[in-house]
């Protein structure tokens, strides 16, 4: 059910993608906010997962892959990892990340385009009623990600999880680099 719904979001993505009000492209800023909504639903595996998503669309509908695939998928996680935060926390750190991507990626005439929607969709996301992000059963996660009560325990949980994934990131890039 999850795939489908990947594979739904990433086709109603790519046809927003050429669509553009005012320079801003629709597709980067429905993309963002999925981003942001999904981090804040499922920590940050949904921000990951939504991210990696969104990037690889961005990427492939014409965009700078480098750019999307780093700001979405690193800031979707980051912004999940935030997500004990608050919306702002989260919206904070994904501004943070795609800000430091655009700097690193981007031409200097793309670094503005590209930082104004996501400063533009982050305020919104952050501006969400709290009555709408609960009819979409967005509300405030458990903090305890794990079976573990206490906030140093859940950040424990958290890093331990984030560093197995990075942990698997690695011995996949090694096997590639000896093939």
């Amino acid at each position: 059910d999850i795939s489908c719904l990947i594979v739904s979001f990433a086709i109603v993505i790519m046809g927003f993608a050429p669509i553009t009000i005012g320079g801003l492209s629709v597709g980067r800023m429905v993309s963002v906010l999925v981003v942001l909504l999904c981090a804040r639903a499922g920590g940050e595996a949904g921000g990951a997962v939504a991210g990696v998503t969104a990037g690889i669309v961005m990427g492939l509908s014409g965009g700078d892959y480098a750019y999307a695939l780093t700001a979405y998928g690193f800031g979707g996680m980051l912004a999940g990892v935030f997500n004990n935060l608050g919306r702002l926390g989260a919206a904070g750190a994904f501004i943070v990340v795609n800000t430091l991507s655009a700097l690193l990626t981007k031409d200097i005439n793309d670094i503005y385009i590209a930082l104004f929607e996501v400063f533009v969709v982050s305020v919104l996301f952050v501006a969400i009623p709290q009555s709408w992000m609960t009819r979409l059963r967005l509300q405030y996660p458990s903090l305890a990600g794990g079976n573990n009560p206490t906030a140093q325990g859940a950040m424990r949980d958290r890093m331990a999880s984030i560093s197995g994934v990075l942990r698997e990131i690695s011995e996949i890039t090694r096997e590639v680099n000896h093939r």
